[in-house]
């Protein structure tokens, strides 16, 4: 009879979420305003990959190195088709603009880009894009911009899963909405308005 050593259990780990933000990294952004603070507060749990580049990234790698945050992975900028294999292995999108009133009229286009994913997103935005991510988005999550305590409070309403936005998809199409225009400028045209 063959005595086999006892072999040590092995502990899995529990797989941390993995978070990926892809975008300039300005002023316009902020992430060196929430990114510091909420990801130390997520520190074994959530994995952040930040890929690109900007006039803020000295700054942001500057605090995160400061606050001892280890779960933050900064990346370069990507091409398209390994930029769209990363968001596929992600678990959510993170999105974030500064808290400036400018930033209250405007959709930007990267809400587009996420929400075709299917992936849950997670959106640190104000005005017009919170209005629109929780009017049209289904499974996103929107926080006022730098509030990392509320980013954290939201970020288990997230489904972490896959959400169908077929709709969506349909609707904000490059076809329907030149279709839609066109047809708003012959209503225009109608009204005898000379443009």
């Amino acid at each position: 009879m063959d005595i086999k050593p006892i072999q040590e259990i092995e502990t899995k780990q529990p797989k941390m979420l993995q978070v990926t933000y892809a975008g300039n990294l300005g002023e316009g952004q902020g992430l060196h305003k929430i990114l510091p603070q909420l990801a130390k507060m997520l520190e074994g749990r959530v994995e952040f990959n930040i890929i690109g580049d900007g006039g803020r990234k000295v700054q942001l790698e500057d605090e995160l190195t400061s606050n001892g945050v280890i779960n933050v992975k900064m990346l370069l900028p990507v091409n398209r088709s390994e930029l769209i294999t990363i968001y596929q292995k992600s678990d959510i999108l993170f999105l974030h603009l500064n808290d400036y009133p400018a930033f209250k009229k405007v959709l930007p286009s990267k809400i587009f880009e996420y929400a075709a994913m299917g992936k849950p997103v997670w959106a640190g935005v104000s005005g017009y894009a919170a209005e629109f991510l929780n009017a049209e988005v289904e499974n996103s999550a929107v926080f006022e911009p730098g509030n990392h305590q509320q980013a954290l409070q939201l970020l288990d309403s997230l489904d972490i899963m896959l959400t169908k936005r077929e709709d969506f998809i349909t609707k904000y199409s490059r076809k329907n909405i030149m279709t839609k225009m066109a047809e708003d400028l012959v209503d225009f045209s109608s009204t005898g308005v000379k443009l």
